[in-house]
């Protein structure tokens, strides 16, 4: 889908939205493989600099022209509307991002992402409703999942409170057990669908036409389940957000500590592994940036891996003897009521 030569960008960290837009604000942009240089660095890239500036474009723009919380929609304040045109740079960025990474690059609710695709608002009832939940914060989530399992049951605090949740959306019902599910999707059809609809069409626009006949008509729904399995929490996804600070390791104790670490993310289970995730992000799914690893030589009692949510950081001890004490140690700490809690670094 990306054609030969491949062509060079360069973009300054500082100013990677604006860099990136201007790049691909020409049509011809995003039909050619690329090797990225961040301005002022090492020119080498290997595909690993390419991933680098996706990830950190698509983190910074997630937060400027989308909304939501597990799932995101695209979306514009009105005092932002004259930027509705940078959608269609956006949308073949979007296209070039999956191509490169073979992945979605942000997590685009499904049903959003079928408005872009199949320009159409007409999506599975639940389809819809599950990504309604993602897009919500988690109390506004929990809130829907038991009204809908019990509203009967709910108390009137309860019931007060999804009252209000429905206000605030615009909807003037009273909801029962009978007619809650039927509101609650076509609310999920009109913040999914209908109310992006104007800046999914100008995303479809910048699709490149070759990347639109030869892979995005061809998505079936397996398909498009396939492209977000990055967001899956699984060893392999946590491991390739990990980036280390200094790069190739040339210190054999941090060369070792670097396979212990690998190891053991390897051998975590799914609740452990997003427990790993929480204690250096604050968040328990896959992160959207990497978690960068630096090493220190601390020895004795105060030795312990230490994380900085707020940077999502995590600074390793090389002093480890055996995988075994290296494991025992993390997983004491992983386990620790202060590793639940967020960290304020």
């Amino acid at each position: 889908m990306l054609k030969f030569p491949p062509q060079t960008l360069i973009v300054r960290r500082s100013q990677i939205v604006k860099d990136v837009l201007n790049l691909f604000e020409d049509s011809s942009a995003g039909t050619h493989l690329i090797n990225t240089r961040f301005d002022g660095e090492p020119a080498a890239d290997g595909g690993g600099v390419s991933r680098e500036m996706i990830t950190d474009f698509w983190n910074k723009v997630k937060e400027m022209y989308f909304q939501g919380n597990e799932v995101f929609v695209p979306h514009l304040r009105p005092e932002r509307l004259s930027q509705k045109k940078d959608f269609v740079t956006l949308g073949r960025i979007f296209s070039f991002s999956t191509a490169t990474l073979r992945s979605i690059p942000l997590q685009i609710c499904r049903s959003t992402l079928m408005v872009v695709i199949y320009d159409t608002c007409d999506v599975n009832p639940d389809i819809l409703l599950e990504d309604f939940l993602l897009f919500l914060d988690n109390e506004d989530r929990e809130l829907v999942k038991s009204s809908l399992n019990s509203i009967d049951n709910m108390g009137d605090e309860e019931k007060g409170k999804l009252q209000e949740f429905l206000i605030k959306f615009d909807m003037g019902i009273i909801p029962t057990a009978a007619n809650l599910r039927k509101h609650m999707i076509n609310l999920a059809q009109n913040e999914l669908c209908f109310k992006p609809k104007f800046l999914c069409e100008n995303m479809r626009k910048g699709i490149p036409q070759n990347h639109m006949d030869h892979f995005w008509m061809q998505m079936t729904l397996d398909h498009l389940d396939h492209l977000y399995e990055d967001f899956l929490i699984t060893a392999e996804n946590v491991w390739q957000k990990i980036k280390f600070e200094t790069w190739p390791l040339q210190n054999p104790k941090e060369r070792c500590v670097y396979d212990y670490l690998r190891d053991l993310i390897q051998d975590l289970d799914e609740e452990t592994l997003l427990s790993f995730v929480q204690f250096v992000t604050a968040e328990r799914k896959i992160p959207s940036c990497f978690i960068t690893v630096g090493f220190n030589s601390t020895q004795g009692i105060a030795r312990c891996p230490i994380a900085s949510t707020c940077a999502y950081r995590l600074d390793i001890p090389v002093s480890y003897s055996s995988f075994e004490e290296f494991k025992n140690e993390f997983m004491m700490v992983l386990n620790s009521d202060e590793a639940k809690q967020f960290s304020a670094n």
